[in-house]
């Protein structure tokens, strides 16, 4: 147990387990954090980490100033919302209709789960071939004379959509959770009162499991805005920048451009644009965790 009373003794074995993941946890986590706010706040030619002095803000004002940056932050935010938005719709669907006694459910349930244990950068060369001009499935069957990926206002929608078939089910296991756990005794109540299934999922189904959905939402939002895998394979950022969001963006000046400082400095932005943005989502939904 690692619950310690006073006048009690820590056995000292305890810390020896720990400490690798402690290490790990530094290695992984605080070293690249620390060393990141090294690289923004320092003055650093294109190619090298070797500081030449204090920056100051001067990469943060020069990233937000970028001529890019409003652009893939509208596409960002864009790309959130519309991914979530739909992603929280379907599973909560899926969930309610799945919690019914139907035939071959514990079967349903596992396919569809399916997508959330590939690795996003399979499942985005698993959609690049979907999509492709000449054989792929996707714009065979949509009959598309072009190229779904190559086209500036469909590029953004084809990404959008392998987001939400990955993490859709994602919604689905929290929603399904959530019923687990609903109490019986309402919905008996509301059904020797003559309530409709409609009026039972809308007044007593949704308000009871809604707390528990919008922390998957929550969750949902901190991995959608900073989506890379998705971008990197199947676009990189374009065409013409449709989809170029905030994550290859920091990306693309950073290995691209090799501008460390005004990289680091955007990644930090980004940190502090998606605490904000959880910070009034959780107060506006009053979403305690």
């Amino acid at each position: 147990m690692f619950l310690i009373s006073k006048g009690k003794k820590v056995n000292k074995s305890v810390f020896i387990f720990l400490s690798p993941a402690f290490v790990l946890l530094i290695f992984v986590g605080i070293f690249p954090f620390v060393f990141n706010l090294y690289l923004s706040f320092s003055l650093l030619k294109p190619g090298t980490i070797v500081s030449s002095g204090f920056a100051g803000v001067s990469n943060f004002v020069s990233a937000l100033i970028d001529n890019d940056f409003l652009n893939s932050l509208r596409i960002t935010m864009v790309y959130t919302v519309g991914c979530v938005g739909i992603e929280t719709i379907l599973g909560v669907g899926l969930a309610l209709l799945l919690n019914r006694h139907i035939k071959g459910k514990s079967v349903i349930r596992t396919l569809l789960l399916l997508p959330v244990m590939i690795a996003p950068a399979v499942s985005a060369y698993i959609f690049l071939y979907l999509y492709n001009p000449i054989y792929g499935v996707v714009s065979y069957y949509l009959r598309l004379n072009r190229s779904i990926l190559g086209s500036s206002d469909l590029a953004l929608l084809g990404i959008m959509a392998v987001d939400v078939w990955q993490w859709t089910p994602f919604i689905m296991l929290v929603t399904l959770s959530a019923l687990q756990g609903v109490p019986e005794a309402p919905f008996e109540a509301a059904i020797v009162d003559g309530a409709s299934s409609w009026q039972i999922i809308r007044y007593i189904t949704l308000p009871l499991i809604w707390p528990i959905v919008l922390i998957g939402v929550l969750i949902r939002i901190i991995d959608a805005y900073k989506v890379f895998a998705y971008v990197t394979i199947m676009t990189e950022g374009g065409p013409s920048s449709t989809t170029r969001l905030l994550s290859y963006h920091a990306y693309d000046i950073m290995f691209t451009n090799l501008q460390w400082g005004k990289g680091a400095a955007l990644s930090l932005i980004i940190l502090f644009t998606i605490i904000v943005i959880c910070t009034v989502y959780m107060k506006l939904l009053k979403v305690k965790i």
